[in-house]
């Protein structure tokens, strides 16, 4: 059996390198294993994907305001690249998840 995407920790069984290329966390991690192979998730055409989104998100971390890098890869990154999400989330962990719970703070504290 493999990850389990309803599994509210499968972000944490995978782990990917600026090149795009995806691999299990921790490396003998056999579900990981299983869902990498099953789903082809090393297909080149999604490494390569994954290669682009870091690339733009580092390279727009130097282009844009704060505001503007949030809004495209905090706020708005599971409708703009929803399949990439838990990569994205990855790389930018602890950063991301600070800045997304205080969005959604701020959200919740206008409605």
């Amino acid at each position: 059996m493999g990850v389990s995407p309803l599994d509210p920790t499968c972000e944490t069984q995978f782990k990917y390198t600026l090149r795009g290329d995806i691999g299990p966390s921790p490396f003998g991690n056999k579900a990981a294993r299983l869902a990498i192979s099953n789903l082809n998730f090393r297909a080149e055409r999604l490494r390569r994907s994954r290669e682009s989104l870091i690339a733009a998100a580092y390279s727009d971390i130097e282009a844009l305001t704060e505001t503007e890098w949030l809004s495209v890869y905090v706020e708005n990154q599971e409708r703009e690249f929803p399949e990439f999400a838990a990569m994205f989330q990855w790389f930018f962990d602890d950063s991301w998840r600070n800045k997304k719970r205080a969005l959604e703070a701020k959200a919740g504290a206008t409605d």
